[in-house]
């Protein structure tokens, strides 16, 4: 058997499994009413890149609760809690 198609297929058949998957999701966020796309806002998160300098400055410290109250007020702002 002709062994060097292998790979060929392989990839063949990958590609046509990720289109056939990305079809399904697409399908579904249309059924369900999901609006938002899969990529993130431009600048959110930041990243070290996006930030000037990069120290000790650019550090926070909370403790745990003032952590947990910042996600809950981020969540109350989203609708989600």
């Amino acid at each position: 058997m002709a062994y060097h198609l292998w790979p060929a297929i392989i990839t063949l058949a990958t590609l046509v499994l990720l289109i056939w998957a990305a079809a399904i999701v697409g399908r579904y966020r249309t059924r369900y009413g999901v609006k938002a796309k899969s990529a993130g806002e431009p600048g959110c998160p930041l990243a070290a890149e996006d930030l000037a300098g990069g120290g000790e400055e650019d550090r926070f410290y909370v403790t745990r609760s003032e952590l947990i109250g910042l996600v809950d007020e981020a969540l109350k702002a989203r609708g989600l809690a």
